[in-house]
């Protein structure tokens, strides 16, 4: 070939060298093009940027090569020079992107959270890309021997004038970088501004902030203006979001056994969290219908509108079964005598049947243990039995939510177990005359029956044949209490049936 004999065997081998690097370079883009897609691009970003910053800007040296050896032989050798600058400006900056590129898919890798695009927002993007590109230019301008001061002096004036121009702009900008770096709220969080306006961040640019609104629609804001204004950060998907809801019923309901049945609702509902335990309080007794506020917690603020819908279902459902329902602001003035609402608490009867020592019993006993029962009403926060306490009488939950603790070696409480409507406590310090060694404290609001020691003896002085088929309910209640054992490490009594039975004798003659 006539343009091989012009060059030594040297020359030969760098331009079927640089031919081949050319050849690999255009073959590596149709591959990433073709045939990894988009999808493998995203799931291996790292090796694909090393190949390409390997791959290249040094096919970019070789072209440039190429043109070299190719421009000597043309009619226009004076422009060899430009060339070579193009091709050198180009290959240091391909390297500074490319490294840029590298920096920021460590960053990506790094966050823990489920951003929007899994991508760094816009302005943070473009600040590091931006710098990455200028420090490839200072370097290339050192290398070329180019004064870079005198750069900087010449091009003073003009960026002066350009500043004064688009001082707006620039606001935007800095109020971005401002933005960036404080992360008042980062991509993916639910945001709301003063204007009520509610919205998902999806990018953060040099000029705005882009929010994706309920509808799908995106709200643009410029950075100077997002920066001047209050703003309420409602978090993203992994934050856990805990709002409250007012419920109005009719004043002449008992305010103690509304707020049970608001927190039965809450309880049913799948999509409140039961840890915190969903709060009830009358938060409003001073007009007609009382005010009821129900605070809950949820796993993230856009679950909110399944929350509020299944929790208004069962609360409906609730006061419905009650006799109740959601009371309207009254306006008008009524001369008729109204029918107040008999609202009885649930039945102890049912509630005794519920209980596993009622297989033990006839329909005539349990009425028996019904009427000799008491029943008390204990606000949130009170202790019912002490550690260390031996109780005489056992309860029974009939309305809301006990929580059984351990202490432990520090001298602290550990939770260990909740009951609820149905479930009782005490019989066994109560039958084998042993120390509680946990303590029993309401959560919420309680309504308990609590049934001593008369019941008992009246019930097994008519059937004796009972106190065997009580002391095996004592003694598999015994050993569920070792489960909590190793918590405190403290010896819990065993008993076999035999010594339960003769406890039970003692105490009950």
């Amino acid at each position: 070939m006539e343009f091989l004999s012009a060059v030594d065997q040297f020359t030969q081998t760098h331009v079927w060298f640089s031919i081949a690097v050319v050849s690999l370079a255009i073959l590596w883009v149709c591959v990433k093009k073709y045939v990894f897609k988009h999808t493998y691009l995203e799931n291996y970003p790292v090796p694909v940027t090393a190949v390409d910053i390997a791959v290249i800007p040094w096919a970019v040296l070789c072209l440039g090569g190429l043109l070299y050896f190719g421009l000597q032989l043309t009619p226009f050798p004076t422009i060899i020079s430009e060339v070579k600058f193009v091709i050198h400006l180009l290959s240091i900056l391909l390297i500074a992107w490319y490294i840029a590129r590298f920096v920021e898919i460590y960053i990506v890798s790094r966050l823990t959270r489920d951003d929007v695009d899994n991508y760094l927002p816009g302005i943070q993007r473009g600040l590091l890309f931006g710098i990455a590109l200028f420090i490839g230019l200072t370097l290339f301008l050192n290398i070329m021997e180019y004064s870079i001061t005198g750069l900087y002096v010449s091009t003073g004036a003009a960026a002066a004038l350009v500043a004064i121009a688009l001082q707006r702009t620039l606001g935007d900008l800095f109020s971005g970088i401002a933005l960036s770096m404080e992360r008042p709220f980062r991509m993916g969080d639910w945001i709301e501004l003063e204007d009520g306006s509610q919205g998902q961040v999806i990018d953060i640019n040099w000029r705005a902030t882009r929010f994706r609104a309920w509808d799908r629609t995106t709200l643009i804001l410029p950075n100077s203006e997002l920066a001047r204004q209050k703003i309420k950060n409602l978090h993203g998907h992994d934050h856990v979001y805990a709002p409250w809801y007012e419920v109005k019923i009719a004043g002449e309901a008992d305010p103690r056994l509304v707020k049970v049945l608001l927190l039965e609702a809450a309880l049913r509902c799948n999509t409140i969290l039961k840890s915190p335990l969903p709060t009830v309080r009358l938060a409003d007794a001073s007009s007609v219908p009382y005010s009821y506020m129900v605070w809950v917690h949820i796993k993230n603020y856009p679950y909110m509108f399944a929350v509020r819908e299944e929790l208004f279902r069962e609360i409906h459902y609730g006061l419905k079964e009650a006799g109740l329902k959601v009371a309207s602001d009254i306006h008008e003035i009524h001369t008729r005598k109204a029918k107040l609402i008999d609202l009885a608490p649930p039945d102890t009867l049912l509630a005794l049947k519920t209980l596993d020592l009622a297989k033990l019993l006839t329909e005539d006993e349990l009425r028996q243990m019904a009427s000799m029962s008491q029943r008390h009403s204990f606000d949130a926060d009170t202790v019912l039995l002490q550690e260390g306490d031996v109780a005489s009488a056992f309860d029974i939950i009939i309305t809301g939510v006990v929580e059984l603790s351990i202490k432990t070696k520090q001298g602290t409480f550990k939770s260990v177990d909740r009951l609820k409507a149905g479930q009782y406590f005490g019989m066994t310090s109560m039958v084998t005359d042993n120390p509680s060694f946990l303590q029993f404290k309401t959560m919420t609001d309680v309504t308990l029956e609590r049934v001593d020691l008369k019941c008992f003896r009246s019930i097994i002085e008519q059937r004796p044949e009972l106190s065997e088929g009580l002391a095996e309910i004592v003694k598999q209640r015994l050993e569920s209490a070792q489960q909590v054992k190793t918590i405190a490490d403290k010896p819990i009594a065993k008993f076999t049936l035999q010594d339960i039975l003769k406890r039970m004798e003692t105490i009950l003659r």
